[in-house]
């Protein structure tokens, strides 16, 4: 649980972003045990266009007792609570990014260099299990239930015979191979998978510049 204490504001700076005025950054010292601290909080500027405390002032705040340089003043947000967020989602987005390609590339690699064939979708446990035979060897898949697949005995597939465990269904892919043209063209859905991670990323963005 919390503790309580008051506190002497020491600094304040106005804090801007491209709209105009943000809030206010304060900074404040304090005292626990003897051992003396300084935090830092910030108060929205909302519809006022002055700060609510001034240097000097007396204020009061919490923190942390077992750690009591984490604090910040009741009725503010302290911004160190932030930094392990942006830090978080900023590693969460390059660990999605580096997938994201890493994904590709294979998937690229199977479309460009794989061979067609016939195989089976059966039931592995909770998942579905796409399975295809070169000679002597079985080769498989495994897809999560969410992708939709249902169990056939026959079923065409794309595989990469450098990696022949790299393969899909060709009916769930978001590209269809045209026969005509010689060439994969991609479907409404790939589409809307495009802009949906267009639209993540641009969120993401944007909540690490305002945060």
């Amino acid at each position: 649980m919390d503790a309580t204490t008051t506190a002497t504001i020491i600094e304040i700076d106005e804090n801007l972003n491209r709209s105009g005025l943000y809030g206010w950054d304060y900074d404040f010292s304090y005292t626990v045990n003897g051992q003396h601290y300084v935090g830092k909080s910030r108060e929205r500027a909302y519809s006022n266009i002055y700060a609510t405390y001034a240097v000097g002032e007396t204020v009061h705040i919490v923190y942390n007792p077992k750690y009591p340089y984490v604090s910040e003043m009741i009725g503010t947000t302290n911004k160190t609570y932030f930094l392990p967020v942006s830090i978080g989602l900023a590693l969460l987005f390059i660990l999605l990014l580096i997938f994201s390609v890493w994904r590709g590339m294979v998937y690229a690699r199977t479309l460009r260099y794989g061979v067609f064939t016939m195989g089976n979708i059966g039931r592995h446990k909770s998942d579905y299990r796409v399975s295809h035979k070169i000679g002597r060897n079985f080769y498989y898949r495994d897809y999560i239930i969410g992708f939709k697949l249902t169990e056939k005995a026959n079923t065409e597939i794309i595989y990469n015979p450098k990696a022949p465990h790299s393969l899909y269904v060709l009916e769930r892919l978001p590209v269809k191979f045209d026969e005509q043209a010689n060439k994969w063209r991609p479907s409404v859905i790939f589409f809307m998978i495009q802009i949906a991670v267009i639209a993540y990323i641009l969120l993401l963005t944007f909540v690490l510049i305002w945060i």
